[in-house]
């Protein structure tokens, strides 16, 4: 067990290897903050368009989704900069974060943006970044 242990402090990751993730988590961030800034601005279209004349139960469907990417919004912000700092947690709300927005978010450029980080983070490589180093094994 100790080996193991000794042989995991010992290990550095290659140079190239940071830079290569160092700019897959700047981008996966990047993303993130763009993708709640496109949600804000999606807000006045899903109310205001056809909610007058929509029938109630397109009117409360319309309300569901503008409450959901009201939370998503500043969310997506957050979970930027928790990805651009490695938080330990963040690799599993953000891909339920970005499923809920590819659904709220359908057909817009945000939507489309939840899609490749969806992508993105259930890639290998971001995977192990994002998630905790487990040293009970």
């Amino acid at each position: 067990m100790s080996e193991q242990m000794d042989d995991a402090e010992r290990w550095e990751p290659d140079a190239s290897e940071i830079n290569r993730m160092d700019r897959a988590v700047f981008v996966i961030s990047f993303i993130h903050m763009i993708a709640g800034i496109l949600s804000l601005a999606n807000l006045p279209f899903i109310l205001y368009y056809g909610f007058i004349e929509a029938p109630l139960v397109i009117m409360i469907i319309k309300i569901i989704f503008a409450v959901t990417a009201t939370i998503l919004a500043p969310l997506m912000i957050i979970l930027g900069f928790a990805v651009s700092i490695l938080h330990p947690r963040v690799w599993k709300i953000a891909v339920v974060a970005n499923i809920l927005g590819i659904f709220v978010n359908i057909g817009t450029p945000s939507g489309i943006l939840n899609l490749i980080l969806v992508y993105a983070l259930l890639r290998n490589d971001v995977k192990e970044a994002l998630l905790p180093f487990d040293t009970t094994s």
